[in-house]
């Protein structure tokens, strides 16, 4: 005997006897099915049968807990005979999930909920939907409409739009009322499933005012199914949507603090979907609660303050033309806070917020401000430092000269994401400032930088510079490119992301042609000579790149050449990489 024959014979035996034995042998059901054969299984067919007829027998709710890899395994089969003895299963399940204590009930229920979506139409109707449907209409019986929601709710996607209407839309207001916690929990999650399944005005005319009454409900657990399902019901609704602000504040402050985190950590989306015109409508409401959260440094902290960190954009977009006074307050609470995620989120937004900021004492108070999160926690001078470059360029020369020397500070920063901050907001700060020595020379620093994507970042940007940039300056990229040519590998692969990129910043080909003169491209198509395959490997992606916005620029001779020389690479990784990105466009 094999094995699963020792198996499956200790398996029978072991079901037959009763305590403890039958027991792990209910248990271990889940992993013996897959190793049966059908014909094995079909034995087990009469046993289990009879077993679930017995609803007396507490042990059943094991055997229940891990039937459905038998349903599965014998319903899905291409066997219409396998599909039927899969059915003796599935209808004692229904008998008992109306006739069976508690326990056994809700295993049942667990089981039928998976298995509803693999019935076809006639057992779905035949079984699960008819005794699905008594439950729920049972208001003799509380317990027996919760089980019956829990599976409305798997039954949802087969049912038809007038279906979901006519059977649950009258019913779920009185469930909704029903003295019974469990029962009012679980009609807000139906709630919640059929917003997205019926017509616009269904959502506004009941599921709206469904939602309100479970977020205002007496308890809390009530009230957090509707907090984790209010924003998305929100993004949906079109008239009611000023209905549900309230109530989302009102839950960002719930008495039981899970629940008040929960919707908390929505505020930022929620106040993205309400948009500026409700915001301003509601303002009276939301900014007391938005001050108070920003300064929380007991209760939710620092969900709290760091929830109104991560909505401070919308809170500047709405607020800071009408009530700059009380975005100022928010903002000095925040930079100030003990989260580091409401510090980060200042530091973002800082470049936001400054052009509003007019009067001069106002203006060097938050410059205060700014300069201590420049030197924050790593997370958060990364943050203020992303602020940097348009710092730089709202405030007045005294202070431009004073920035100018920290943003050149941090490009000896010892901390490579630091100086790969710098390098993305360079171009940003050379329309400020002009092309200064030190802008010039400190852009070459970053094109040395020994961290690989800081120099990526850096090619980036000379890119985006060279396009605005004096024929001084010019001159002055294209000598610094002649020297770092013959540093390394690694330098000229730099020069070749930036050929790449300045493609990416041209309106046309030929444009990007004129700009890279006699230097640039004979540079680059020469780097097919190149005595590294990574630089060769460099140059083929480059290529591709290109031709992905210009499919011309595969077709000019020497590139097209280069190309076919790079297909016959006698480094395989070369060739290999070459041949899979050129050889169907040159072909073509």
């Amino acid at each position: 005997m094999t094995n699963t024959e020792i198996e499956f014979k200790e398996f029978i035996e072991s079901i037959k006897t009763t305590g403890p034995k039958r027991k792990a042998a209910y248990k271990s059901l889940g992993e013996l099915t897959p190793k049966l054969s059908f014909e094995e299984i079909l034995e087990l067919i009469p046993l289990f049968h009879d077993s679930l007829g017995d609803s007396e027998n507490s042990q059943i709710v094991y055997l229940i807990q891990n039937l459905l890899p038998v349903i599965r395994k014998l319903y899905v089969s291409d066997t219409e005979e396998y599909r039927i003895q899969a059915m003796l299963l599935v209808a004692p399940l229904t008998e008992l999930v109306v006739n069976s204590p508690k326990a056994i009930k809700k295993a049942t229920v667990k089981c039928l909920k998976r298995v509803i979506p693999m019935l076809n139409e006639t057992d779905f109707r035949g079984y699960v939907y008819s005794v699905s449907k008594a439950l729920l209409m049972d208001d003799s019986d509380c317990q027996n409409q919760v089980f019956g929601l829990v599976l409305v709710d798997a039954m949802l996607p087969r049912l038809s739009e007038e279906e979901k209407i006519q059977l649950l839309l009258p019913k779920l207001p009185d469930l909704l009322m029903s003295k019974d916690l469990s029962l009012r929990k679980n009609t807000i999650k139906t709630y919640s499933l059929l917003s997205t399944q019926l017509p616009i005005e269904y959502i506004d005319g009941m599921i709206v005012p469904a939602i309100v009454c479970g977020a205002n409900d007496k308890d809390f657990i009530v009230r957090k199914k509707a907090s984790e399902c209010i924003t998305s019901i929100a993004e949906i609704a079109v008239d009611s949507k000023s209905n549900l602000i309230r109530p989302f504040f009102s839950l960002v402050q719930d008495a039981n603090k899970p629940n008040a985190i929960v919707s908390l950590k929505q505020m930022p989306h929620f106040l993205h979907i309400i948009g500026k015109k409700l915001a301003n409508q509601y303002s009276k409401e939301i900014l007391p609660i938005l001050v108070n959260l920003s300064s929380d440094t007991v209760r939710l902290f620092p969900d709290a303050p760091t929830s109104v960190g991560k909505s401070l954009v919308s809170i500047i977009n709405f607020y800071m033309e009408t009530k700059s006074e009380t975005v100022f307050t928010i903002v000095k609470n925040l930079a100030n806070s003990g989260a580091i995620g409401a510090r980060y989120s200042v530091g973002v937004c800082f470049q936001l917020f400054m052009p509003y900021v007019k009067a001069e004492d106002t203006r060097a108070f938050f410059l205060e401000l700014y300069d201590s999160l420049l030197k924050d926690e790593k997370v958060v001078q990364l943050a203020a430092i992303s602020s940097l470059a348009d710092v730089i360029g709202i405030v007045n020369p005294e202070y431009k000269e004073r920035y100018m020397k920290s943003f050149m500070s941090f490009m000896e920063n010892p901390f490579w994401r630091v100086r790969l901050q710098i390098a993305s907001s360079f171009s940003r700060v050379v329309q400020s400032v002009g092309e200064s020595v030190d802008v010039q020379t400190y852009l070459f620093k970053l094109l040395n930088d020994p961290m690989a994507a800081t120099r990526s970042k850096a090619a980036e940007v000379t890119a985006q510079v060279y396009m605005i940039s004096s024929n001084e300056f010019k001159q002055k990229v294209r000598n610094n490119f002649i020297v770092l040519s013959k540093r390394n590998y690694h330098r000229r692969k730099i020069i070749i992301e930036f050929i790449s990129w300045i493609f990416g910043e041209v309106k046309s080909m030929d444009e990007g042609l004129a700009i890279l003169d006699n230097f640039f491209m004979p540079f680059f198509l020469l780097c097919v000579d190149d005595p590294v395959p990574n630089v060769r490997i460099h140059l083929c992606h480059a290529i591709s790149l290109i031709s992905s916005k210009y499919p011309n620029f595969i077709q000019i001779s020497n590139v097209c050449d280069c190309c076919y020389q790079l297909m016959a690479d006698d480094e395989q990784d070369v060739s290999s990489i070459a041949k899979e990105l050129f050889e169907t466009q040159l072909k073509n």
